[in-house]
């Protein structure tokens, strides 16, 4: 499955940068149409399935302040997430080698790769890019991990989720946008 649609389309560079509040950064990727949830270390705090299997709609402004007050977003104790697929409008492809996004470079070309929002893993080592659901269907989520050649991705759809910038990281590091939403 190839991702439909370039987010850069309808989006533009977040107003915002590291010294916003994490509440700032979960309202504005709200109001984009992001289904924003905390996380800690990379994994939901909370019961994230229901709002991605299109059972409960996005959280809304009161729940974000209640999650999102307190702790800097440099920590990876706080950290934004995204539930990716339908209920975001969004699939994000998740390269976590440089041996995948040569691949899918090859796949795509380097005109849509450069083109579409991407974010920089807090890792440092790995690229998030962001495609738009243009037609609305279930996107499903896949990832291929091959040892032998060093590719290692994962498609982020319904039922999947990424740590968004600015993040922190459990290695120090930070989620950074590379080319903004």
């Amino acid at each position: 499955m190839v991702p439909s649609g370039n987010i850069k389309d309808d989006m533009q560079a977040p107003p915002l940068d590291t010294s916003n509040s994490p509440y700032e950064w979960a309202s504005y990727y709200h109001s984009l149409g992001l289904c924003v949830i905390p996380a800690s270390e990379g994994r939901p705090t909370i019961g994230w399935k229901p709002y991605a299997d299109l059972e409960q709609d996005r959280p809304d402004d009161k729940q974000l302040r209640t999650w999102f007050r307190g702790e800097s977003v440099r920590s990876d104790r706080l950290q934004l997430y995204v539930v990716c697929g339908r209920v975001s409008n969004v699939v994000v492809l998740d390269c976590d080698s440089e041996q995948a996004d040569r691949w899918w470079r090859d796949l795509l070309g380097d005109d849509v790769m450069d083109s579409t929002a991407r974010a920089l893993s807090g890792s440092g080592r790995g690229h998030h890019y962001w495609f738009r659901i243009v037609d609305g269907r279930p996107q499903k989520g896949h990832s291929v991990h091959d040892s032998d050649t060093g590719i290692e991705w994962d498609l982020r759809g319904d039922g999947g989720g990424v740590v968004m910038p600015p993040s922190g990281h459990k290695s120090g590091g930070q989620y950074s946008w590379v080319r903004g939403l």
